[in-house]
């Protein structure tokens, strides 16, 4: 039966939609609105209705009108669902320019499709999708839906936008909770307070925005829940599952989450087995978890499972063992698990999984997370284990997950921590080449190449999943040199707590060196040439937020071609700022050139009004990397 806001809300819609006068035309969209932007939201209305811990109403009724092609992308309509969020409803219209109803689309008119990917094994979500096309410019795009939330869990955040660069005309959230519970909540970037009213089911909760100015794509930015109004709402408590908790406390929350998966770490006979052949013979704590992180990582592998409550509760450690797979919940109640039959205690942690990490308010407890990985306490010390990669090593965990607040999982004594922070000093990498330019401009030249902490993520990805020739492309690729082939590369990854990979090649490339006359124009950075052109924004509202420290040393050695002399020899570069600094420097003596370079990248976040002072110093550092020594002939 639907909800009483529900009802209102479609009654009100049909009235409009059957009435003769136009219903939301783009002419009436105020100009200020409209300077800049492709689309506009009219309207998004959300609603929620707490009914219980076990179930969460929710309706939507939203209004965008695309002003050009560039924001066709809005009527591309998806819908989710699955069995913890069932779709109840949903419809969607098009309006043309002068809000005249042109089209209208029911439930059975749209596309039905699973929703997994590539790396999805088995999964119960599902989508439709719709999109409207062949009409002109401007148009109007609406859209209602309405879900059964199977747990209380799925009241947590709103947000009044749904793109970049999209101003909103109007945006309204409104909450329902049943007599004798209040909402939890925290509105973040904004002072507006909530409309609170008694009505029948208990206490309304109601936030009304209106005219907000586009989110800006920012470059180097925070997450939008620092930049933008971003509702935090939780309830006291949830049922997920058969397990009801609290929610009131990061305690309590991550205690609720252990019940949800109590019971699931029972291990097959053959398994104990194999755990105690290999932990029983060695001496130490720290030999023992990264013998069986080992064994976790060479016989099992990350695939996503997504059924029933797979979003939350794990697959049990039998049926993971059985199959040798499991996603990032299972692979790491496993290792746990093994953990806890080797005498080791070990936790499953909660985190929030990315390239940059995200800063939410840790005194406001709510499900951020995204992903799961393991760590095991021994004093002083932690041993962190991503346990969806068969590539790092225990006790590192790279730029997805570290240098963030996570929740660990423990059945009375849950708690907030703190990943490992990555500095500057651990995120390094080194390289010296030598190198020959002959009288045509031909290079040849020899590398190595260390890079340790972050700055090796991604080459470790390269390392195990790539092929040699694929290697050698990506390498080629990296480089500034049109012609380049590479005749060796060579790798040595060392898996230490701070890992590192090495690199050994051996290249060429014809005309490396471009020769005009008698002169012969070289950039001595040959191999490793940083930066990006920075552009200029006068409107930069966001702070800069540079996550990891960052640190670069190079040297070149290269020997010119005999009968050469130096006729210009770029200036020595000296650049010291908050944001790090650069330096770098060519001698020549007899036939040699020696280049060297050192880049360090300070992390930290620095005001917006830093903005043109650091994108000074980027293109100062891109300028820099590619000056030129000029040689002429004798």
């Amino acid at each position: 039966m639907k909800y009483i806001a529900m009802a209102l809300l479609l009654a009100g819609l049909g009235t409009k939609a059957l009435a003769a006068d136009p219903y939301y035309p783009a002419s009436a969209i105020p100009e200020a609105l409209k300077k800049n932007a492709h689309s506009v939201v009219r309207l998004d209305e959300v609603s929620y209705r707490y009914v219980s811990p076990k179930e969460v109403r929710y309706v939507r009724h939203h209004v965008v009108t695309i002003l050009d092609r560039e924001a066709d992308h809005r009527s591309e309509l998806e819908f989710s669902y699955s069995s913890l969020m069932e779709l109840r409803s949903v419809s969607a219209s098009y309006y043309d320019a002068a809000g005249k109803l042109v089209k209208r689309v029911k439930q059975s008119d749209m596309t039905d499709l699973p929703a997994g990917n590539e790396v999805s094994l088995v999964s119960d979500s599902r989508v439709k999708k719709y999109a409207f096309t062949g009409f002109g410019y401007p148009y109007t795009i609406e859209f209602e839906e309405e879900y059964k939330y199977n747990s209380g869990v799925y009241l947590d955040k709103y947000m009044p936008y749904s793109w970049y660069d999209e101003p909103v005309e109007k945006a309204v959230c409104t909450v329902v909770m049943p007599q004798g519970m209040d909402l939890r909540y925290r509105l973040l970037q904004s002072d507006l307070q909530p409309a609170i009213t008694d009505v029948k089911e208990g206490k309304s909760y109601a936030w009304s925005f209106a005219n907000l100015a586009p989110m800006r794509r920012e470059t180097s930015s925070p997450a939008l829940h620092e930049r933008y109004p971003y509702l935090l709402m939780a309830p006291a408590e949830a049922k997920y599952a058969e397990v009801q908790g609290k929610m009131t406390s990061w305690q309590e929350l991550g205690n609720f989450m252990y019940a949800v998966n109590k019971g699931r770490d029972i291990l097959p006979e053959a398994l104990k087995a194999k755990v105690h052949a290999i932990a029983d013979p060695l001496k130490t704590h720290d030999e023992k978890v990264a013998a069986l992180y080992k064994y976790l990582q060479q016989n099992y592998r990350y695939i996503s499972i997504s059924l029933g409550v797979g979003g939350m509760q794990t697959i049990d450690a039998i049926t993971t063992a059985r199959t040798s797979y499991g996603d990032c919940k299972g692979l790491s109640n496993l290792m746990v698990a093994m953990l806890k039959e080797a005498g080791i205690k070990g936790y499953s942690v909660l985190v929030y999984a990315d390239e940059d990490p995200l800063r939410f308010p840790e005194d406001f407890a709510t499900l951020w997370f995204n992903h799961v990985i393991a760590m095991v306490p021994n004093g002083k010390d932690t041993t962190w284990l991503e346990c969806t990669s068969n590539m790092t090593p225990p006790g590192y965990l790279g730029s997805f997950t570290a240098d963030r607040a996570v929740l660990v999982l423990d059945e009375t004594n849950s708690k907030l921590i703190h990943t490992p922070v990555y500095t500057r000093q651990d995120n390094r990498r080194y390289s010296a080449t030598s190198a020959t330019i002959d009288e045509k401009g031909n290079l040849k030249a020899t590398s190595r190449v260390s890079s340790t902490g972050i700055l090796q993520d991604d080459k470790i990805q390269i390392v195990h999943l790539l092929s040699k020739d694929k290697q050698m492309e990506v390498l080629r690729k990296s480089m500034e040199i049109g012609s380049v082939n590479i005749s060796s590369y060579t790798t040595e990854v060392l898996s230490n707590r701070l890992p590192e990979v090495r690199e050994n090649f051996e290249l060429s490339a014809s005309n490396y060196a471009s020769v005009t006359g008698k002169r012969l124009f070289l950039k001595p950075n040959i191999i490793n040439r940083m930066g990006a052109k920075a552009a200029a924004d006068t409107a930069r509202t966001a702070a800069i937020d540079v996550s990891y420290g960052e640190e670069y040393t190079d040297s070149v050695t290269i020997t010119l071609p005999a009968g050469y002399k130096v006729e210009s020899l770029p200036q020595p570069v000296s650049l010291k700022t908050k944001f790090g600094a650069y330096e770098a420097a060519v001698k020549v003596q007899d036939s040699t050139a020696t280049y060297i370079r050192n880049y360090s990248i300070q992390n930290g976040r620095f005001p917006a009004a830093d903005y043109p002072a650091y994108v000074a110093f980027l293109n100062s550092v891109y300028k820099a990397e590619r000056n030129t020594l000029v040689l002429v002939k004798e």
